[in-house]
């Protein structure tokens, strides 16, 4: 009689011996043959990314105070005509918040 350590043995055999099967070389696809220019051009677009990656991370550092200063001049612009009293304290409290957000920022 077989042992159960035996069983499970024979019977991943027979397993593996089906996957040898299902698998034939042939139907392996041989990786691409690339050449030293393909190599530079890869390493070219790669170093390329990444430093516009990084340049983009930059200009956005500085995009958070050109939005504050664009979107106080666009609410200016927009009660320039005929201010009130309410507008003109509205436009001083959202200019202390965005300076109070700039210096925040800055402090890090």
């Amino acid at each position: 009689m077989w042992s159960r350590s035996q069983v499970m043995l024979s019977r991943l055999q027979i397993i593996g011996e089906e996957l040898e099967k299902e698998a034939h070389p042939a139907t392996i696809p041989s990786p691409p043959n690339t050449t030293s220019d393909e190599n530079a051009l890869l390493g070219a677009i790669l170093l390329g990314l990444k430093i516009l990656s990084t340049r983009s991370i930059a200009v956005l550092g500085h995009l958070i105070p050109l939005i504050a200063i664009g979107s106080g001049f666009a609410l200016w612009w927009s009660v320039r005509e005929n201010p009130s009293v309410f507008q003109l304290t509205g436009l001083g409290l959202y200019a202390a918040f965005m300076l109070l957000v700039l210096l925040v920022r800055r402090g890090k």
